[in-house]
């Protein structure tokens, strides 16, 4: 088991854009309240 996998796995589905505008907004308010864990070169 390669944990870097599960974390590119994590990331991946973080990464999906969400479909819709109001989905799109509650994301960016969720990025700004919670940043990213992973390697900021991930990001």
């Amino acid at each position: 088991q390669n944990p870097s996998k599960e974390i590119v796995k994590i990331f991946d589905n973080i990464v999906k854009k969400p479909e819709t505008e109001d989905q799109r907004t509650k994301q960016k308010a969720w990025d700004k309240k919670n940043p990213p864990t992973w390697p900021l070169e991930l990001y």
